[in-house]
């Protein structure tokens, strides 16, 4: 047992956190208080705190850059070791970003090659704007591809300029001709 000079009360050892140049090697205060002094000084700070994760952050993009394979094993072991709670916040993202997650996926199904390095946010407002009328009118709509990407004498691109909004019927009843 321990006191804590900031609440004043008597708590365990496991209430303490770690403060390694201390002769104790524990925090004088217990974690609660602790918590509470950091966060008034970060509100009272931001400036100072914000300062400090930019340098972070420089620091962290600079050790990767320093240890490329190193940086890639952590990264790999942190996420199976994270699984269920990585794909957990994916699966969220693709609900909250319908779109986004669709134009991805059709990205990577016609393959990166035929997209010309041109802007994914483009590409995700054509997918919004589909997402948008298929709400609006109650007709669902698909985005097609004007010129089709593997046509029998022709090979179109996905790119914005070769791609449109029609109703769903309309396009799953106009086949691949070209």
């Amino acid at each position: 047992m321990r006191r804590c000079p900031k609440c004043q009360e008597h708590k365990s050892l496991s209430s303490f956190g770690v403060a390694r140049g201390r002769p104790s090697g524990l925090n004088p205060w217990c974690k609660p208080c602790a918590n509470a002094s950091g966060n008034r000084w970060k509100k009272a700070n931001p400036e100072k705190v914000k300062a400090q994760l930019a340098k972070w952050a420089e620091a962290g993009v600079a050790w990767k850059k320093a240890n490329p394979g190193k940086a890639h094993a952590v990264k790999r072991a942190y996420a199976e070791a994270n699984r269920e709670k990585r794909n957990a916040q994916l699966a969220q993202i693709k609900r909250d970003n319908p779109a986004r997650d669709r134009a991805y996926v059709v990205s990577r199904r016609v393959g990166l090659r035929r997209t010309l390095g041109c802007s994914r946010e483009a590409l995700i407002a054509i997918y919004e704007r589909s997402a948008h009328l298929t709400q609006l009118t109650g007709v669902r709509h698909h985005v097609d591809h004007i010129v089709p990407l593997k046509g029998k004498t022709v090979c179109g691109l996905h790119v914005p300029w070769n791609l449109r909004v029609i109703p769903a019927c309309e396009n799953l009843a106009k086949g691949n001709r070209l």
